[in-house]
């Protein structure tokens, strides 16, 4: 499964020259990428290397602009330390002339890399301090570009962080950062979306998605579920929970409303049987999840069901939460579920894994 990495780049004079209304600042006409984080932190594999590498470009911004989508690439001119986002000049779209006029030194650029060993596509976001001040502000009160250094990887704890206190500077428009955010995790997240708006065009339809994507959307969603599920007992294994301690149920009944009976949960003292349902982000823990119907109305009536948040699949270090009082939420949303109109009902709901107790916490081991 491809991952995310996304830095932060503080924009230069050199950087600002990929645009053409920037032309007269530099020779260069690209964004360079520092090989501190692009090569060392991002993908290492590329070091030494001195083909270029092509990639699909979708910018964004400044002020929240509608993708503008190109075709560029990554390379590193022999002799050069660091590599660029290079390729032609980016040109104003034909509907938005004057679009990157206002860029200035010390703007940003957050740019996200799509792939595993090299970059297959990139989104990047513009933020200026005129189109976007708000946004603007918090990166500078947020984080610090000491000495020489331009750029720094940003995880997405710090993006949301960032659109949360700036969700008012937007008022019903997209975030500019809702495209770095938003993730199908769950295939409920594919066929249905989630709490982060979609962008919408303007006959109302929200962006076109072709059967492939969808495809491709919905095995990625199937990898992350089967993935936290792989997780999740590797930790039982490896936390003193035997072979006769728990059961996979989900690997052979697809439509259980849990996926592992643990007949002897050893994190709880005394050891209760516990049902546990496992949901996978790649992203942090405050993520929605989602429950259905028969999820929930099996929790209402099982004080011992628990929900294990595996999440920060996409880093290093992948976390484990077990969720408990599922029971008692399930029981005030089935009721709230109650006074729908007749003849409407509800398969699945999504919330917030905040609303629960955590019970416990650990970092867990990725699979080999």
């Amino acid at each position: 499964m491809e991952n995310t990495k996304v830095a932060i780049k503080r924009l230069t004079a050199s950087d600002l020259s990929f645009f053409k209304t920037h032309l007269r600042l530099s020779k260069q006409k690209a964004i360079n990428l520092n090989s501190d984080i692009f090569i060392d932190r991002f993908y290492p594999g590329l070091r030494g290397i001195t083909d270029p590498v092509p990639m699909p470009l979708a910018v964004i911004g400044p002020a929240g602009n509608e993708p503008h989508r190109l075709m560029r690439k990554a390379l590193r001119p022999p002799g050069a330390k660091n590599w660029r986002l290079n390729g032609e000049v980016i040109h104003d779209p034909p509907e938005a002339p004057g679009r990157y006029d206002n860029l200035a030194e010390n703007d940003f650029a957050i740019i996200a890399f799509q792939g595993n060993e090299r970059p297959t596509a990139a989104t990047l976001v513009l933020v200026s301090a005129r189109g976007d001040p708000a946004l603007h502000q918090v990166i500078e009160n947020t984080l610090e570009f000491p000495g020489r250094s331009t750029m720094q990887a940003l995880p997405e704890t710090g993006l949301a962080r960032m659109r949360a206190e700036t969700t008012t500077a937007y008022g019903t428009d997209e975030h500019p950062l809702d495209s770095l955010l938003l993730s199908q995790d769950t295939i409920e997240d594919v066929l249905f979306g989630n709490t982060v708006p979609e962008p919408i065009v303007s006959d109302g339809r929200s962006v076109a998605l072709t059967t492939q994507e969808l495809r491709e959307q919905l095995r990625r969603a199937e990898e992350t579920g089967q993935q936290g599920e792989e997780l999740f007992g590797t930790w039982l294994s490896e936390s003193e929970h035997g072979e006769e301690d728990f059961d996979w149920v989900s690997s052979t009944h697809a439509r259980a409303a849990f996926d592992f009976d643990v007949l002897a949960a050893r994190w709880i003292e005394d050891s209760p049987r516990v049902f546990v349902d496992v949901k996978t982000t790649q992203g942090a823990f405050e993520r929605p999840l989602h429950m259905s119907i028969a999820e929930l109305r099996f929790a209402a009536r099982t004080p011992n069901y628990r929900i294990a948040r595996v999440y920060d699949l996409a880093g290093t270090s992948p976390k484990l939460k077990i969720l408990a009082s599922v029971d008692l939420y399930a029981k005030k949303v089935l009721e709230s579920l109650a006074s729908l109109p007749a003849g409407v009902s509800v398969d699945s709901i999504q919330l917030k894994p905040e609303v629960f107790t955590v019970e416990h916490s650990v970092i867990i081991s990725r699979l080999i």
